[in-house]
């Protein structure tokens, strides 16, 4: 094994330190601010129906149409694949930190962008809004990789997969803060603000589901139980859910969307910082301007101050992302880009001194060695890579790939699921045999999303950023990601139609007769089952290895010689 340079080993070496937490923050902001992005639309576009299809003479409210629906809250979908193999590829070409900045003041600009969506018709308004989407997905898209890699090359190798796991937790974080923060948050409100709280509790449990998902439907449940039994949830789940999340990084099982909309796929866990806003400013709104019920006056239900709603809900995506800016820009370059891609040693040394504090010798005959080292200046494209790496790749593809398509499509059967069973109706509608029946099948349907996100949901984001090497890291990622992109994708358009019913009397308006829920339940087993089996036989173990010994980086000729022989 060639030799290990000293900045590299003071990395893999260094015990726990705060700066390790603040990448993990400045990192995990991002994708903070990702979720919210990506899935606050969806808690939108029942207005954007109510503003912009209504027709006041039909006798229900407007709806987006599903080609419309599936384009607004889509494309952000198709930007993000395309920015995760763009920057990806850009990272190593430029710099992880150059492109960092890059990717958050694109979503910065296109936040506020989509909030600012012109026209003068229906059509023109959903046109740009989709456009600044695409655009915000893009700069989305570029966080995946960055972030993962970045994470990775700063991380030490004893818990470096914790701290790249712990960043893709953040917005499943922010979700726990969020349900947290709802609790204490509404119960001072309801002595402060009972004025706006009043119409608020006075709309009905289904819409409170159909809008803000089961979470909220929870929350608003606990606090007719009475005020100081939900204070006792706040101060608990404070204190010691907080926390226990923190740790074990799972999902609540209940947290999820009951719609059949084209985006279901955004779960209302991940949704939940979204939530807040769009109830904190549309409690705002009505209080500030009353409207009666669209059965009671269609004209007037919807007022025209409404329209400001929705685009501050997607412009507020810019607040944190801009937050988040100084300190990306704070961070210094990555030693392993420094050192490794950009053969600065001196550089590399020296930043990576101030961030351990420690002294760093510069070895820059060592780097120079490794930067003439022919075998470990392989191309994406080469033989070579193909020869070393091209299984690993194939496998970091298709397993998020696979898993994604089952992730992400099994939030579509939530309400098909669901009214199967009843959800649990009252014990006095049920024998106690029908009624264990129906516990036992959701707890067992519970916990298909607790092992998708205990395990293979975050190795799936940690794995790409270890096993390739540091001038091929952040695209490798990126290609990875984008996979996994397109199977979300797959699992969420595709299963959609897939899914509807066989006979043709009960399929949903505007789609045509699939192969029903419970086969496409039984396909997304079967493409669970090719996911554990490509990660067996094509995903290498990083565990206890330094990014080069995973990456096979540091082989000399003469090691691969002695290897083969």
């Amino acid at each position: 094994m060639g030799e290990q340079l000293q900045v590299l080993n003071a990395l893999d070496v260094a015990k726990t330190q705060l700066y390790h937490f603040t990448a993990i923050v400045i990192a995990g902001m991002g994708f903070f601010t990702d979720a919210y992005d990506l899935f606050s639309i969806s808690l939108v576009a029942k207005l954007l129906g109510r503003l912009y299809y209504t027709n006041i003479n039909h006798p229900k409210p407007g709806t987006l149409p599903p080609s419309v629906s599936a384009s607004v809250t889509g494309v952000a979908l198709v930007g993000t694949l395309s920015g995760q193999l763009f920057f990806g590829w850009l990272g190593d070409k430029m710099g992880r930190k150059k492109v960092y900045g890059m990717t958050l003041l694109i979503m910065i600009v296109c936040s506020l962008a989509s909030g600012l969506s012109f026209g003068s018709t229906p059509k023109g308004v959903m046109a740009t809004l989709c456009f600044f989407r695409f655009w915000l997905g893009f700069g989305i898209g570029g966080d995946y990789p960055l972030s993962a890699t970045i994470m990775s090359e700063y991380a030490n190798k004893k818990t470096r997969g914790a701290f790249i796991a712990a960043v893709f937790a953040s917005p499943k974080r922010d979700t726990r803060f969020n349900q947290y923060f709802t609790l204490l948050h509404l119960h001072k409100t309801a002595f402060q603000c009972h004025h706006i709280l009043r119409p608020a509790l006075r709309v009905s449990e289904d819409e409170i589901l159909e809008i803000s998902g089961l979470d909220a439907l929870v929350l608003v449940r606990l606090f007719k139980f009475g005020i100081r039994f939900f204070l006792v949830c706040s101060v608990v789940g404070l204190l010691v859910l907080l926390p226990l999340n923190y740790v074990a990084g799972g999902e609540e099982p209940w947290g999820h969307s009951h719609t059949m909309d084209s985006f279901t796929i955004s779960s209302i866990s991940k949704g939940s910082d979204c939530a807040l806003v769009t109830l904190t400013v549309s409690a705002a709104f009505d209080h500030r301007f009353p409207s009666p019920t669209y059965e009671q006056n269609p004209a007037a239900s919807t007022v025209p101050q409404a329209d400001y709603i929705w685009r501050i809900v997607l412009m507020f995506g810019a607040f944190p992302a801009a937050a988040t800016f100084y300190w990306r820009m704070k961070m210094p370059e990555t030693a392993r880009y420094t050192a490794l891609v950009a053969k600065d040693a001196k550089l590399a040394a020296s930043d990576m001194a101030k961030v351990l504090n420690v002294e760093i010798q510069v070895e820059e005959a060592k780097v120079e060695r490794i930067a003439k080292d022919k075998s470990n200046n392989f191309g994406l494209f080469s033989k070579e890579f193909v020869r070393r790496h091209g299984l690993h790749l194939f496998g970091t593809c298709s397993t998020w790939f696979l898993l994604d398509i089952a992730f992400y499509s099994q939030n579509l059967f939530q309400k098909d699921v669901f009214s199967a069973i009843g959800w649990i109706p009252p014990a006095k509608k049920m024998n106690a045999v029908y009624e264990e029946n129906r516990i036992g099948f959701l707890v067992m349907y519970a916990l298909t999303f607790f092992f998708a996100n205990f395990g293979p949901n975050a190795t799936t984001f940690v794995v790409p950023a270890e096993v390739f090497p540091a001038r091929l890291r952040s695209t490798c990622h990126g290609i990875s990601a984008a996979a996994g992109k397109a199977g979300a994708i797959v699992g969420a358009y595709g299963f959609l139609y897939a899914a509807q019913n066989q006979d043709r009397t009960k399929v949903d308006a505007g789609f045509r007769p699939g192969i029903g829920v419970k086969n496409s339940l039984i396909a997304l087993g079967v493409i669970n089952a090719l996911g554990m089996i490509c990660t067996i036989f094509a995903v290498p173990e990083a565990m206890g290895k330094s990014l080069e010994e995973a990456s096979q980086e540091t082989m000399e000729e003469n090691d691969e010689v002695h290897e083969g022989a």
